[in-house]
């Protein structure tokens, strides 16, 4: 019988016909070249780009950095899509900006930012991941007022609304937070400026 060893780079380390009697040492050698990643990392990546399919219900991963500090990493989440098992994370969205929206139904001014997002949202979707955050609301509450309002970006559901509080340190909506194609953030406010715009161009520069 032929063995062979293959490192986690796909790097061949052993080959051998029949068995060795020191198979277990190289194993053991092998993976004591291993470090664990971190937990941000260790989430179950997609073959494709990440869907939002069905408004998923996304959680804060527990090392996240917390508070959407300008200058430093943004939070860390996840979220499964319920058709497909699929798990997906903020890391899949690396390599392009991310637009973060928080929004719910008791909130009087979120209605007015949609069509402002939708826009962006058709102009600049192939070049940045535009994301609702629902905060809080139950996930029919939700779809209803996503649907009355007209959205047409993927929306994801806080249910536990640890993403904006703990995860971007905000206690209210409408709440809009820019992170860049690393996973910085580079803006975080309250409310939406009105040169949201041109704060998008100035990542997609």
């Amino acid at each position: 019988t032929d063995n062979a060893l293959i490192d986690a780079e796909g790097e061949v380390v052993f080959s051998s016909t029949g068995m060795p009697e020191d198979i277990e040492a190289e194993i053991d050698a092998l993976l004591a070249d291993v470090v664990e990643a971190p937990a941000t990392e260790r989430v179950r990546q997609s073959t494709g780009p990440p869907s939002f399919e069905g408004m998923p219900v996304a959680t804060l991963l527990p090392d996240s950095p917390k508070g959407a500090e300008v200058g430093k990493p943004g939070p860390e989440f996840q979220w499964t899509v319920e058709s497909t098992g699929q798990t997906f994370s903020t890391a899949d969205l690396r390599g392009k900006p991310v637009w973060v929206v928080g929004f719910a139904e008791w909130c009087a001014n979120c209605p007015q930012e949609v069509p402002i997002i939708n826009a962006i949202h058709e102009e600049y979707g192939n070049e940045i991941h535009v994301i609702g955050v629902d905060w809080g609301d139950a996930p029919d509450v939700a779809a209803s007022w996503v649907e009355e309002h007209g959205v047409e970006y993927p929306v994801l559901l806080d249910s536990t609304e640890e993403i904006m509080m703990e995860g971007f340190g905000t206690t209210g909506v409408p709440y809009n937070a820019l992170i860049d194609a690393e996973g910085q953030v580079v803006f975080s406010s309250t409310g939406m400026p009105e040169d949201i715009e041109a704060e998008i161009m100035g990542l997609l520069e």
